[in-house]
């Protein structure tokens, strides 16, 4: 017991055994002191119960004392308990990595697997949110956020889940005390370990870009390919990561949707790809797609604006009256959207199911509608179509796509930054466009028209695209961790997995292959973190954005509230003025007491003595020796 105490810094009393610590009721202890007859032990009965094991586990969580492996008092966490790295030298980032930006988000919807404690559950997102401080993730800003969202976090859970209580005093600083220095006593591999084993690439020239700080120049020179990308796009003068990201829409427009994503989860799954170009207005958002189409050489590629759910289905197919069945018109569709705005405006139209029909696209799903008018009713089967689309999105008006969190939008898109920080001052001459029409043809399915890929009699060719086995391990081992309600990866939490696979295959399109080796693997990583960090700083922006609103919103309330009670004290003053004259020319001079109590209404009365000066300022009346009395004109 004293190398326990010991290990807690404290100092333990030297009295240990039970029979002299918990005396039995009906007995004396006759260590009375001062002469005093030994006293009587007795028990009163106090509510409450026995503690489960649990419950002891989360009382002591509660007050920051953590579990032991031993007798010793040694913290089952990995660390000698020893102070490894001081938390002086945890300076903030200059930019939140993609890993750490993921993490973050997905606390304000995580909690605790089914029967398990909140308090644990809560303390281990904090050693990871201090681990990523130390490993250089977070900048201040974010560290703030994430600190907030678990604060939050614990309050939703101490309050919603039993038993009921509300957020202890110091229980967040003590969480904070404890969790820093298990932090601090950490090895370097262990905070890797806590943050998923990912590194941040430090070399070459790295530079700011949408809240992430990314190895520039070593990504674009990993591939001739990547290069021809950057080096057109600062010909045109744009971003080189949002012309990347339509020409990788623009690529996987082109292939058929014979070709298919391996059934890792559930069944094959569909290339269709959507990317969001993030930029403030001036930064050309427009300007890339111009600039992808230049770049690239492809087969032609039908594209067009977007309207409703419903006119989605209209664009692939149409309904014979005649033959009374749907016809294909065509298997892809490249929806361009200069502005988000334009989604914004449809999905807040009352009865809109843009957003679930565009999740459904996504997924390659049927597209259905049950109308009575068959013409109305046109039916897309599911992997019939190819569906691409490019939005413009300013960070201050992307709450359409991301407070559609919960139905998983936001995870659905690649978040591309259309700005271009890295654009030399020198003139670049724009390469010779690439020629990727070779890609587009010999898959399953080309040559035959969008009907026969639908319904040609029977299952249409299909051609699963094959991905490295580190790939399939990766996603499967990642769900199953999910379904076991375990810890998973953030980076592939969601529909993120799934994004991944479809930007993987889409850059090995670009390079010209069928299959996806790990090299394109591995740059689909560099791609997704890109992503991800260009989606937290959208969130930050577009959440302090309306933190400001909501206080000039309540600033504007509080402010016409006063106004509003100004407004009705004169009333009332008038009103109150009003009846003491109407008083006094009835019943002559009286009393101060008097007149308060008979000439006006007892809910008035607070407003007697301001009625009053304004009569005497007006010289309407006079009060003389405690009385009041009308003054003869």
């Amino acid at each position: 017991m004293a190398l326990v105490a010991g290990n807690h810094k404290v100092k333990a009393d030297s009295v240990f055994d039970l029979p002299r610590v918990m005396r039995l009721p009906g007995s004396y202890n006759n260590k009375a002191a001062n002469g005093e007859q030994p006293p009587l032990v007795t028990a009163r009965t106090q509510p409450g119960g026995p503690l489960t094991m649990t419950e002891v586990k989360d009382r002591l969580d509660e007050v920051g004392v953590p579990e032991s492996d031993d007798h010793t008092g040694r913290s089952t966490s990995k660390g000698t308990g020893e102070e490894v790295s001081s938390p002086d030298g945890w300076p903030p980032a200059d930019r939140t990595c993609g890993y750490a930006a993921t993490m973050i988000s997905g606390w304000a919807t995580d909690r605790p697997k089914v029967g398990g404690a909140r308090n644990p559950f809560v303390f281990n997102q904090f050693i990871r949110l201090f681990c990523a401080v130390r490993h250089g993730c977070l900048t201040e800003d974010d560290y703030k956020r994430g600190h907030q969202l678990l604060t939050n976090l614990l309050t939703t859970l101490v309050s919603t889940t039993a038993p009921v209580r509300a957020v202890k005093r110091l229980e967040i600083a003590d969480m904070n005390k404890h969790g820093i220095a298990k932090v601090a006593s950490k090895t370097d591999a262990e905070v890797l370990a806590e943050l998923g084993g990912h590194e941040h690439n430090h070399a070459g020239a790295n530079r700011h870009q949408q809240g992430v700080t990314v190895d520039l120049e070593g990504f674009w020179e990993l591939t001739p390919t990547l290069r021809h990308i950057r080096d057109f796009a600062h010909a045109r003068l744009v971003g080189p990561w949002a012309v990347l990201g339509v020409v990788l829409a623009r690529v996987v427009a082109t292939i058929p949707p014979t070709v298919q994503l391996p059934p890792w989860v559930g069944d094959n799954a569909s290339l269709n790809l959507f990317v969001n170009l993030v930029g403030l207005s001036g930064d050309g958002k427009g300007a890339p797609e111009k600039a992808a189409k230049a770049a690239v050489r492809l087969g032609p590629i039908y594209s067009t604006g977007i309207g409703s759910g419903q006119g989605i289905n209209h664009l692939f197919a149409h309904y014979d009256g005649k033959a009374r069945t749907t016809v294909m018109d065509r298997w892809s569709v490249y929806f361009s959207v200069p502005e988000v705005d334009t989604i914004a405006s449809e999905t807040g139209r009352t009865g809109s199911n843009l957003l679930p029909q565009l999740r459904k696209a996504w997924d390659g799903s049927d597209l259905t509608f049950a109308y009575v008018d068959r013409a109305k009713a046109v039916q897309v089967l599911e992997h019939s179509y190819r569906l691409t689309m490019v939005v413009g999105v300013q960070p201050g008006r992307a709450g359409a796509l991301l407070h559609d969190v919960d139905g998983g939008t936001p995870q659905r898109y690649l978040w591309m930054p259309a700005d271009a920080l890295g654009q030399p001052m020198e003139d670049v001459k724009a390469p010779e466009q690439l020629d990727l029409t070779p890609i587009t043809e010999g898959w399953p399915g080309v040559g035959l028209e969008g009907p026969l890929i639908a319904h040609a009699g029977g299952e249409p060719p299909v051609h699963v695209l094959a991905f490295p086995d580190a790939a399939r391990d990766l996603i499967r081992t990642n769900r199953k961790r999910k379904n076991r309600r375990e810890s998973t990866d953030p980076a592939l939490d969601g529909h993120l997995g799934l994004c991944r696979m479809k930007a993987a295959a889409a850059l090995a399109f670009l390079h010209g292959h069928r299959c996806v080796t790990p090299e394109f693997w591995d740059v689909s990583a560099v791609l997704m973190e890109m992503s991800q960090a260009t989606r937290a700083s959208v969130e930050a922006g577009l959440a302090e954005k309306e933190r400001k609103a909501n206080r000039a919103r309540g600033k504007a309330e509080g402010e016409r509230s006063v106004v509003a009670d100004e407004v009705k004290e004169e009333a009332a003053i008038r009103r109150v003025a009003k009846g003491i004259v109407r008083w006094l020319t009835k019943n002559g001079t009286a009393t101060y007491a008097l007149v308060r109590k008979q000439a006006c209404a007892s809910r008035d009365r607070d407003y007697f003595d301001p009625a009053l000066e304004v009569l005497k300022t007006a010289g309407t009346v006079e009060v003389v020796n405690d009385e009041i009395k009308l003054v003869t004109p």
